[in-house]
């Protein structure tokens, strides 16, 4: 019934010819092509408007609204008299998609969105980006600048407590100083009672200068370690001896339990592991009224390297509350702020005590009953050593140190008679310079055996006096050179040995190791070598 086939777009219109002699009366329609079906079918006569079907040979159909696509027209007739025709007409057909419907221009439309909505984001999250490293930047910066501010506090809160340690150590030792030269001499029991607690003060304030110094490398982290070969039991033993009189004072029985399998010598840090002992057992000491107190100590375990020394100080005292016992550790605490106000102390030797430990490589305990009594045990990492090769003891009476030169430079006129007098009676007779520049000048007038160098003069310090001898005093003329310093960092022993020393004794000066000094000289055993200025 169709004479010729059209390619049709969107809203195109579709011209029907049908036979003029069979002229439908009644036509129905189908369309394939599109899911939707077939939308607003309407037909109109194009001779006659308005009629619905008229004895005409053409007829328009309006599609609108089809998709672009493929598509397919049925056409059933039907003639005046009903007879429906067998034969259906059917058309295929194209409708092309306008232009912005293409796949192209979707294609690139969606790869545009896409783009758009990826460059949104990038630009989103590269802002917060920056933003974010900005901030973190400002932070950095920020934080940096606190610790800065932080290390500059805490150095110089070092420097000033190592200033006010020599301004305490250097009269401290005068006092201590000609408080032992008054014990030596024939004076009356009365006086002789005064000097010695003249003595316990100057040792007690000592003691708390020495806490408050350790407690400040703790700190800074600059508590550090010496290792050496020591003798254990005897240090453990001198420790315990030192407190048998207090103990006695107070009727206390003050006992010592060493382990036959302990060790007689060792490897590490003797005077840290005295320090911890010794404030063990003055706690003890201070807080039992009756009863005993023990001090134990064995190997734990051992291997070819170190030993595991456990050692625990036991008393019968006034104990700790459980409440109490975690914070017992911490700085300036005291298990009772009474307990403060009548046995006194500052409340750093347990944290000090515990810090010296795990450098030690060990861990400490505490256990108590109120009442009852405390148990403290720590174990400590130590290594083998061999006893050394001993010198032989020479007595003071037998010090032949007669001809030894020896030159004092100190500016403190109480320290020039403290340390004159302490030479005297080794048989020494010294010659004094009061500050570094008229040390140099005699240095380099006569030969000097040993140099006895104040680190801190007016004019010229004693670091800087001893770098001008080393470089002027010819090399077969070079004294041994030990500095005298209130200074105990590890830090300052450096300074001393860099700036030309052979070592130094610390203030207020003991009289044992000045007479040991003396003692290796007389006998031409003097540890130290001359460092080399190149």
């Amino acid at each position: 019934m169709m004479r010729h086939p059209y390619r049709l777009c969107a809203f195109a219109a579709l011209v029907l010819t049908l036979d003029g002699s069979g002229f439908a009366q009644q036509s129905s329609f189908r369309l394939y092509g599109a899911p939707d079906g077939l939308q607003n079918l309407a037909i109109r006569s194009l001779a006659q408007d308005g009629a619905l079907w008229a004895n005409t040979t053409e007829w328009v159909i309006y599609f609108a609204g089809r998709p672009p696509g493929r598509h397919r027209l049925e056409i059933q007739s039907r003639v005046h008299d009903g007879t429906v025709l067998a034969k259906a007409t059917a058309w295929e057909f194209q409708i092309e998609p306008k232009w912005w419907e293409t796949w192209w221009l979707q294609s690139s439309a969606l790869l545009l969105f896409a783009a758009a909505v990826w460059g949104i984001t990038f630009r989103r999250n590269h802002l917060l980006l920056r933003r974010r490293t900005a901030e973190l930047e400002a932070e950095r910066s920020h934080l940096l600048d606190e610790n800065k501010r932080a290390n500059a506090a805490l150095e110089a809160k070092g420097l000033f407590l190592a200033n006010i340690s020599h301004e305490i150590r250097t009269p401290l030792n005068g006092v201590i100083g000609l408080s032992m030269a008054l014990e030596a001499m024939p004076v009356p029991a009365e006086a002789l009672g005064i000097v010695r607690m003249i003595r316990s003060s100057s040792d007690t304030l000592l003691r708390v200068i020495s806490d408050v110094l350790d407690f400040s490398k703790v700190e800074a982290g600059k508590l550090e370690l010496e290792v050496a070969s020591f003798e254990l039991r005897r240090a453990l033993e001198e420790s315990v001896t030192l407190f048998r009189a207090a103990a006695a004072e107070k009727n206390v029985r003050l006992g010592c339990s060493l382990a036959p399998e302990l060790p007689t010598w060792v490897s590490g840090d003797g005077t840290r592991l005295r320090q911890v002992v010794m404030n063990l057992i003055s706690n003890a000491v201070k807080f039992t009224s009756s009863g005993e107190i023990t001090l134990a100590a064995g190997v734990e375990r051992h291997d070819a390297a170190s030993y595991s020394i456990a050692i625990e100080v036991r008393d019968t005292g006034i104990g700790i509350a459980s409440e109490q016992l975690p914070r017992l550790f911490s700085s300036f605490n005291q298990a009772d702020a009474s307990i403060s106000r009548r046995y006194g102390g500052t409340g750093l030797g347990l944290a000090i005590s515990k810090r010296l430990v795990e450098l030690m490589g060990g861990t400490i305990k505490v256990e108590s009953k109120l009442g009852q009594g405390t148990r403290f045990r720590f174990t400590v990492r130590m290594g083998h050593a061999q006893e050394p090769v001993a010198l032989p003891d020479v007595p003071t009476a037998a010090l032949s140190a007669g001809h030894l030169r020896v030159l004092v430079a100190e500016d403190n006129l109480v320290n020039q008679r403290v340390l004159l007098k302490m030479l005297e009676r080794l048989g020494v007779k010294a010659d004094l310079a009061a500050d570094g520049a008229e040390a140099v000048a005699k240095a380099l007038e006569q030969h000097y055996d040993l140099v006895l160098m104040d680190v801190q003069m007016p004019e010229l310090d004693g670091l800087s006096a001893t770098q001008q001898i080393r470089r002027l005093v010819p090399a077969g003329g070079q004294p041994l050179i030990f500095g005298l310093t209130a200074h105990v960092t590890l830090e300052f022993r450096d300074t001393c040995l860099a700036a030309g020393m052979n070592g130094y004794l610390t203030k207020p000066l003991e009289p044992e190791k000045l007479r040991a000094l003396i003692a290796e000289l007389s006998t031409g055993n003097a540890t130290g070598t001359i460092p080399s200025l190149e």
